[in-house]
């Protein structure tokens, strides 16, 4: 009985049955089949069984459709990169399941001539994001990516930065009076790096001789960085504590701010944004048709929709 019953749903309707509607643009059975088709064999059951995400594909199915119908409105198939596409899906061979179509009791040319159809507008809607990557790419290049570079010119300059050297003392092993007294011989003139090899506890201070390269000021992680960064080069005339440890830092050299030019920035600016900006203006087309009017349901077809692959069965 249950397998009679499946049958005469999948005979109910045919393969132009509208599934829902909005602003004109329809999402139809043949769209829904097209794309289960799609689907290997032993996935077609269990997608039979999600009832909630056979309505978001119809969903899905319907912007997809939205978007063919802006690309023909506005006559963007006549441009190449969406000629092309339809010349690949002409010369597309298909391969189609025939226990598929035979199981929904389709005819095989009716059956081909949708799923081209629905796998044009699948073609188009990909080919879409590249177009509109083409079109935000050339208008960032006359305008936008500079309006954004001054907008946002603090992030793409390079900060002061310091060539520092460090030597860190354990305050369980040396007491103040001794840090003191190893900070008034630095700025007597003794060997940073030989004081460095001498008496710092950093692991690494046999290979860098308590020099530590260079940092900006963001990048230097001590609580009394914005003092290292106000003082002039040379040894740095304040013993430092923090965290259990002593510290006697040298400012070995100052590399000046450099500020930003757009032309450094421009391509990477560029790739940033494209993206984005392709995105934004996908949904806007996709907005602009579901602003425009509700959306209108074949309630009849979508609980058809909803028991018409359970004829799939489980092992298949």
């Amino acid at each position: 009985m249950l397998k009679l019953f499946l049958l005469f749903v999948v005979l109910l309707f045919d393969q132009d049955t509208s599934l829902v509607e909005q602003h004109n643009v329809q999402a139809y059975l043949y769209d829904l089949d097209s794309y289960v088709h799609g689907l290997s064999p032993e996935k077609r059951y269990g997608f039979a069984e999600d009832k909630v995400q056979i309505e978001k594909n119809i969903l899905t199915i319907l912007n997809m459709n939205f978007v063919y119908d802006y690309i023909t409105q506005n006559k963007l198939d006549e441009d190449q990169a969406f000629v092309n596409g339809k010349i690949a899906i002409d010369e597309l061979d298909l391969d189609i399941d025939q226990n598929f179509i035979g199981t929904l009791n389709l005819d095989h040319a009716v059956f081909e001539k949708h799923l081209k159809h629905f796998l044009l507008k699948k073609e188009f809607f990909a080919r879409m994001r590249y177009w509109l990557k083409d079109e935000a790419r050339q208008s960032l290049e006359k305008d936008f990516a500079y309006d954004y570079f001054l907008a946002h010119r603090s992030q793409y300059e390079v900060p002061e930065k310091r060539h520092l050297g460090m030597i860190t003392l354990d305050q369980a092993q040396t007491s103040s009076d001794e840090a003191i007294a190893l900070l008034e011989r630095l700025l007597d003139g003794a060997s940073f790096s030989k004081m460095a090899v001498q008496h710092s506890i950093d692991q690494s201070v046999n290979l860098n001789l308590g020099d530590i390269k260079t940092y900006s000021e963001k990048q230097f992680k001590y609580p009394f960085s914005d003092k290292v960064f106000a003082s002039d080069v040379g040894i740095i005339p304040t013993l430092f504590s923090y965290d259990d440890k002593y510290y006697l830092v040298e400012v070995k050299k100052i590399i000046p701010k450099r500020g930003a030019d757009f032309k450094d920035h421009k391509d990477r600016i560029i790739d940033e944004l494209v993206e984005e900006v392709a995105q934004e203006k996908m949904q806007t087309i996709i907005d602009s048709y579901v602003s425009a009017d509700s959306i209108s349901m074949n309630k009849d077809a979508i609980e058809m929709v909803m028991d018409r692959y359970l004829v799939f069965e489980k092992d298949k």
